[in-house]
């Protein structure tokens, strides 16, 4: 059998093609294969097939499909349907996607090894698999979802591929192929860099400037950035002038995708020593087999062991259990992650999961890049010198996990799956260990240790027997003897017969056969056992999205008050249904949580259950909101859903409380999100992410921020709430902005604005215009900037003081950059009248600070401190942090002009702190190139190169021109001030070129050249 998906979509079986009649059976077999191994639930396949003309007949219809599909497989058994959906079981040697994966994944690995000719060989075997645009003949909805990404899989291969012929010398075959490539992809400056090499090796080293100063042009033209390091570095190597300032990013051939340069620019990283491990079971016995395998990872044998087995083996309990023991040989911290690959939700995907490793090893969450590639790249570089051992838990697949293996041998990685991982095994050199049930004599162990040792020596044939029963998995076995341990005079020999019978009980009702009968035995012997209102909580829990819950959580989900609900959770703790993870959070093993999901449809009539999710999102939602308005206040456009009833909500009353509980519950949050769109409440989807997107920025949560905004945007969509779509758009925009894809950005307000005008709101439209600007003047495009701001006050009324007061202030602050300091202190003074007016203290405060930055450049200190104390007041006072940042950053650098430097860094290190704990990169690097003037002034010169260094490291990655370029005029001052006047000479050209480019007035220290500069231009 061949399913091919990379061109036409086509079925193949000895070697001739299947006919598949009709584009919705070819996405059906289309969406299958993608997913090959995994269910795919039923109403994933709709919307991917009929998409939003779904009929009420879809679910037959879908059916219908399968079933023709079936008929044309020699074996109709290869498409399996389950409760979780429906799934294709085929090896994936058979689906041309897995081939190219593999052999892309090979070749990346030759080319790592050397030999380019080999990796080109390969990739060149890869690309020849397409026979077109993928997916071709399916529907529109599918195309869609899956097209661009795969398209973006095979532009990487054919890079790959460039690379290697780069490295063997075919530059002179490729300059056509490339000429043709950058005209087809204009932006990709990998693309570029590898054109500007192999002309410069060709011979052609005046067309190679050209084609760096065109890109250079081009990015700075249509999106007001300058190109990346690697590209800088690659131009720096044709010229033959690497910048000892910038020799990160500078060095040989663009690096191949495995480690891009970009990721390594030297960006600041904090030194953080990461102790992750959950907490180990007091009574683990046996495995002894198992662990001695692990311990290969100790001696070099393998850097990666894979513990497989069947679910509630005790894959996890293992993996812990040796992972603390050997904690000692890795010094360097140990990391944990739950891949969630067996969870009723999408696995958790490798670039959130690889993003949640990087905070953990230091990486502040500005700095985290943007993708896969670069994520994996810096991740391998941080842990290249450590003793790390990284424990990833429940992971689906090889692919799921592949980049997240570190890179260095002083690392060790132990995965646990259900899956067999050949591909981890073949490709990656993985030493699978497969977990086996229990012996008899380890169940009797176990027994021993959660029974005693003299019960059990009495009736060691019952103990035997109970064993059999469980299966020897451990899960079960435990269940069974917190059991028994409530009835300490009753023989265990009258305590088996009865889990015996339930057993039995279980077979007769499942004519079909159930392969976890034993364990599904033990579960339904424990959930029997409970009184009414703890077993009506455990059933409940089976309806909430994530594996942990907290008292509040629950209360909400039961209907009950928060002591009610702790008492039961703790009930339900005591015999080992739920994990008390940390204290008031429990965890249920994926297990029990398919089993408590199969009692609650089976007891609780479907109102119940519905009005149980509605309170549980309800819940979450109101939560969110109080938690927000502490740590972010703002103004919402779309009102707070109406609550069913009374809600329990956590008590939060500060920042620092509401912040720790937005952190603790973010991973259940925008589960939270996905679930309400899975079971049809839509509006819950879109009232909770418009929620948590200050949050999101916050604390630059960017994954967590699109991802939850997609999928309500989708919702809102389907539900035909056109203003609920516009705001998700016009959030994952700012998410955009933010995440430096400016150009995405743009056409995503476009569309937000156009949704306004459709809709006849004038004001919706003014925010989005507004927001528009926003983009523009973050990546320094300041004239289209100041046109967005003045369009969206035009369009704003005297219902809006808000925005129009935020809009004015936006425009003086330009005014400020650009240097017209009349016109900014007209504008900020109108911002200030308007706020006042209105008591609004947040935009008050934003145009007091102005008010002092402005008064400074106009030499009026006096009114310039009164200004800026008033706002550092109003800041505190609705504990903004952002805002009491930039006023210290402001009154910092207010005091150095006052000669008071001691107060100066006062203000500044306050700040400093403050804005790192804020996210802001851009905030950061102000304060920071402040700081590095006060200390300049008083003379610590090494003290303030730091600074101005870290500054500009932070604005490098931040791609933030006005920053990068008061960093360097700070860095040439200082090179200057030291003699060196060489390195003074490059930063300030470097500062010229970025205040030119900008359109920013030249500080003079910047456009006056000292005359000996000119010897070492």
């Amino acid at each position: 059998m061949e399913f091919r998906l990379l061109g036409p979509v086509e079925l193949w079986r000895d070697g001739r093609q299947v006919q598949l009649t009709g584009h919705k059976l070819r996405s059906v077999m289309a969406v299958l294969a993608l997913n090959v191994g995994r269910p795919v639930p039923a109403d994933r396949l709709i919307r991917l097939v009929w998409a939003e003309d779904a009929p009420s007949s879809a679910p037959r219809l879908l059916q219908h499909q399968v079933s023709s599909l079936r008929a044309l497989l020699p074996d109709p058994a290869l498409i399996h349907r389950s409760p979780a959906g429906y799934e294709l079981r085929t090896p994936p040697e058979q689906i041309d996607l897995h081939v190219f994966d593999a052999q892309c994944e090979s070749a990346v690995d030759v080319l790592r090894a050397g030999d380019a000719d080999l990796a080109a060989r390969q990739l060149r075997s890869a690309l020849a698999l397409w026979r077109g645009p993928a997916l071709s003949g399916t529907t529109e909805e599918l195309t869609t979802a899956f097209g661009p990404a795969l398209e973006e899989r095979r532009l990487a291969a054919l890079l790959n591929r460039i690379d290697a012929d780069l490295r063997v010398g075919r530059h002179l075959q490729l300059l056509a192929e490339l000429s043709q490539l950058t005209a087809d992809h204009p932006f990709d400056e990998r693309l570029r860099g590898q054109l500007i090499l192999a002309l410069d090796r060709a011979g052609r080293k005046a067309d190679a400037v050209e084609a760096y100063q065109q890109i250079r042009r081009l990015l700075a033209d249509e999106l007001g950035i300058e190109p990346g390091p690697l590209l800088q570095g690659t131009f720096r190597q044709v010229l033959g002038a690497a910048d000892e300032d910038n020799s990160a990013s500078a060095g040989g051939e663009p690096t191949p995708p495995s480690a891009p340069a970009a990721a390594t620019t030297g960006s600041p990283i904090l030194s953080r020593v990461p102790r992750q491990l959950p907490a180990t079971v007091p009574d683990f016995v046996g495995r002894a087999e198992a662990l001695t395998a692990l311990h290969t990872l100790l001696t070099g044998g393998h850097a990666v062991s894979a513990i497989v087995g069947p679910a509630g083996v005790g894959k996890t309990t293992l993996a812990v259990h040796w992972s603390h023991a050997a904690a000692g040989h890795f010094p360097d911290g140990q990391l944990f992650a739950d891949l969630r690959g067996y969870d009723r939700d999408e696995p958790v995907a490798p670039q959130v999961v690889i993003g949640g490793l990087l905070r953990a090893l230091g990486v502040p969450a500005d700095e985290v890049p943007p993708d896969l590639a670069e994520r994996t790249a810096l991740y391998r570089t941080l842990l290249a010198d450590r003793a790390v051992l990284v424990l990833l838990d429940n992971v689906r697949s090889a692919e799921q996990v592949r980049p997240l293996l570190p890179g260095s041998n002083r690392c060790a990685v132990v995965v646990t799956s259900r899956d067999e991982l050949a591909g981890l095994v073949a490709r990656d050199g993985a030493r699978r260990i497969t977990l086996t049930p229990l012996t008899a004599s380890e169940g009797r162990d176990l027994l021993r240790r959660t029974l005693g040792a003299d019960r059990v020596e009495a009736e060691p044939a019952a103990a035997t027997m109970l064993t059999v029963l469980c299966d020897g998995l451990p899960l079960a076995l435990r269940l069974a003897a917190e059991r028994m341990s409530r009835h300490p005079d009753t023989r265990l020999t009258r305590l088996v017969k009865a889990l015996e019978l339930e057993a039995h009980r279980l077979e007769t009702l499942d004519a079909a056969g159930d392969p976890a009968a034993a364990v599904r035995a033990a579960f339904s012997w424990s959930y029997l056992a409970l009184p009414p209102a703890a077993a009506r909580m455990f059933r409940l829990l089976g309806l909430h999205p994530a594996a942990e819950i907290d008292p509040t959580a629950a209360a909400n989900l039961a209907g009950l008050t928060r002591p009610e609900a702790s008492r039961l959770l703790n009930t339900l703790a005591g015999v080992h249904l739920v994990t008390e993870t940390a204290p008031t959070r429990y965890r249920m093993h994926d297990l029990l949580r398919v089993y408590a999901l199969e009692q609650c449809r089976t007891e609780e009539p479907a109102p119940a259950r519905r009005a149980a999710v509605v309170r549980l999102l309800a819940g979450y939602d109101a939560a969110a909101r109080r938690a927000v308005d502490l740590v972010a206040p703002h103004r919402r456009r779309l009102p707070a859903a109406p609550p069913p009833g009374p809600l329990v909500l956590p008590t939060v009353a500060s920042y620092d409380e509401a912040l720790a509980w937005l952190d603790t519950e973010r991973g259940t949050l925008v589960a939270a999100v996905r679930y309400a769109v899975a079971v049809g409440e839509l509006a819950y989807s879109w009232h909770l992410a418009h929620t948590l997107w200050r949050y999101f920025l916050l604390g630059r949560h960017l994954d967590d921020w699109l991802t939850s905004h997609q999928a309500a945007a989708v919702a809102a969509r389907e539900a035909g709430d056109r203003t609920a779509e516009a705001e998700m758009l016009n959030s994952m925009a700012a998410a955009d902005t933010h995440g430096g894809r400016s150009a995405r950005a743009v056409d995503r307000y476009q569309r937000v604005i156009e949704l306004m005008r459709e809709l006849g709101d004038q004001r919706g439209e003014a925010g989005a215009v507004g927001n528009l600007g926003t983009a523009y003047h973050r990546i320094g495009r300041y004239a289209q900037a100041r046109r967005h701001y003045l369009a969206a006050l035009e369009l704003c009324t005297d219902e809006d003081p808000r925005d129009r007061a935020f809009l004015l202030g936006n425009i003086a602050e330009v005014s400020y950059l650009l240097g017209d300091h009349a016109d900014a202190l007209r504008h900020y003074e109108r911002s200030l009248a308007v706020s006042e007016d209105a008591d609004d203290r947040y935009a008050e405060t934003f145009a007091r600070i102005g008010l002092g930055a402005t008064y400074r450049e106009l030499g009026r200190l006096d009114a310039a401190g009164r200004h800026l104390e008033h706002a550092l007041q109003l800041s505190r006072e609705h504990a903004d942090q952002h805002d009491e940042a930039t006023c210290l950053g402001e009154l910092g650098l207010l005091r150095l002009c006052q000669g008071r430097p001691v107060e100066a860094l006062q203000h500044l290190d306050e700040g400093l702190d403050l804005g790192r704990r804020v996210g802001d990169p851009n905030l950061t690097a102000m304060v920071l190139t402040r700081r590095g003037d006060t200390l300049s002034a008083i003379g610590s010169r090494d003290d303030a190169e730091r600074c101005y260094r870290e500054a500009l490291d932070i604005a490098d990655a931040a791609r933030d021109r006005l920053h990068q370029a008061q960093a360097h005029r700070g860095l040439a001052n200082a090179r200057q001030a030291a003699g060196e006047r060489g390195g003074a000479a490059r930063h300030r050209r470097q500062a010229y070129d970025l205040f030119a480019d900008l359109g920013l007035p030249v500080p003079s220290d910047v456009a006056g050249e000292d005359p000996a500069d000119r010897d070492h231009g």
